[in-house]
C-alpha cells in the first residue's frame, strides 16, 4: 500500500490534466446540441471557448479549496453552503442539500450563461435562469437520492 501511495501525487496531477479537457468537451457538446435543437446556431469551437473560459471560476475554487482541505484534514468541500449551517445534522436532507450547493459553481453557471447569451444572441436572464434551474434540479435530485439511500 505504501508503494502505491508514492504515486498518489503524479496520479492526481495526471487525472486533473486529463479530466479538465474531457469535461469541457462534454459540457460544450451538451450545450451545443441543446442550443442547436432550439434553433440557435454557433460553431462548436465557440461554445468550447465559452465553456473553457468559464472554467477559470472552477479553477479558482480549487485553488481556494485545496489549502482549506489540507488545514481541515478533510476531503469534504470547504466552499459549500453546509459550512454556514453547521448546526444541521449531517444526515438531514437540508444538510445534504446545502452540501451540494457551491457558490463557486453558481458563479460558474452565471459566467457560462453570460457567454452563451452573447454567443447565441439571447437574453442573459433567460439563459442564466435555465442553467441555474438545471443546477437546482440536479441538487434536489441528488439530495433526495442521498436521503432515500441514507435511510436504508
Amino acid at each position: 500500500m505504501q508503494e502505491l501511495s508514492r504515486y498518489a501525487v503524479p496520479y492526481a496531477a495526471a487525472m486533473t490534466v486529463a479530466r479538465v479537457p474531457v469535461a469541457a468537451m462534454a459540457i460544450a457538446a451538451l450545450l451545443h446540441v441543446a442550443f442547436t435543437l432550439r434553433g440557435r446556431r454557433a460553431a462548436f469551437a465557440q461554445v468550447l471557448a465559452v465553456v473553457a473560459h468559464a472554467g477559470v471560476v472552477v479553477a479558482v475554487r480549487d485553488v481556494i479549496a485545496a489549502p482549506l482541505n489540507y488545514l481541515s484534514e478533510s476531503l469534504a468541500s470547504p466552499v459549500t453552503l453546509v459550512r454556514l449551517f453547521g448546526m444541521l445534522d449531517e444526515a438531514s436532507p437540508f444538510a445534504r442539500m446545502f452540501a451540494l450547493i457551491d457558490p463557486f459553481l453558481l458563479w460558474w453557471v452565471v459566467v457560462l450563461a453570460i457567454g452563451l447569451a452573447v454567443l447565441y444572441e439571447q437574453r442573459t436572464r433567460s439563459v442564466a435562469g435555465t442553467l441555474i434551474g438545471a443546477y437546482a434540479g440536479i441538487v434536489v435530485v441528488l439530495a433526495a437520492t442521498m436521503a432515500v439511500l441514507g435511510k436504508s
